[in-house]
């Protein structure tokens, strides 16, 4: 029984060595050095750590720096946009600003196109309508014939195309000093308008001119 008591053993951790001993029971006692644990070599731990956080920082930094560029580009894009009708609203201002519309630009171009007969004509007709009131085709008998300025047709239609005036203002204007010079009936008044040998105003303009007179 001793024997067997012996075969059992008691392992116990120390750091003493020496020979074998036994307990009351006659279990013998192993002592076995206790090895300690190895320690993490610290450089290679701090190694790796380092390397672990560039990695996370150049994920991160790819992440933000898409997002940086896609934001980019898309601002870029709204600014494109945004500036076209910007633009286009700045060009139409700028003709506002002047007091200059298409019609009237095409007639200042065609002006400094023309010749010096064609701009003469045209001077002599602003004169003529400031001093008395004409009718288109008596301002144009006026500029064409012997007894008047004698410009060539083009010149005086040249003119007549770019006269500012109203024919049915100048209309109420005849009637009016025909009205206060000889006075004459409604017919008679509006044949002295429209004739041939009166003023050569349209019976669309006479018209006016009677309903629009002073009474």
């Amino acid at each position: 029984m001793r024997e067997m008591a012996r075969k059992k053993e008691e392992v116990v951790y120390s750091s003493k060595q020496g020979r074998d001993q036994y307990t009351e029971n006659g279990e013998r006692i192993v002592y076995v050095e206790r090895q300690p644990k190895k320690k993490k070599n610290p450089f290679l731990m701090g190694c790796l750590g380092l390397i672990l956080l560039l990695f996370l920082l150049g994920a991160c930094t790819a992440m933000l720096g898409g997002g940086g560029d896609t934001n980019k580009k898309e601002a870029s894009t709204k600014e494109t946009i945004s500036e076209a009708p910007a633009a286009e609203k700045e060009t139409k201002e700028v003709t506002t600003s002047e007091g200059v519309t298409t019609e009237e630009a095409t007639t200042e171009a065609l002006k400094d196109e023309a010749t010096r007969e064609q701009k003469a004509a045209l001077q002599s007709a602003k004169n003529y309508v400031e001093m008395m009131p004409f009718s288109k085709a008596g301002l144009l008998n006026q500029l064409t014939s012997d007894a008047g300025d004698k410009y060539p047709q083009d010149a005086a239609q040249y003119a007549i195309d770019n006269l500012d005036v109203d024919y049915k203002k100048e209309a109420v204007e005849a009637a009016n000093s025909y009205n206060e010079t000889m006075p004459m009936s409604d017919q008679e008044l509006l044949q002295q308008l429209t004739s041939d040998a009166g003023d050569k105003f349209t019976q669309e303009e006479a018209e006016y001119a009677l309903q629009h007179m002073e009474k």
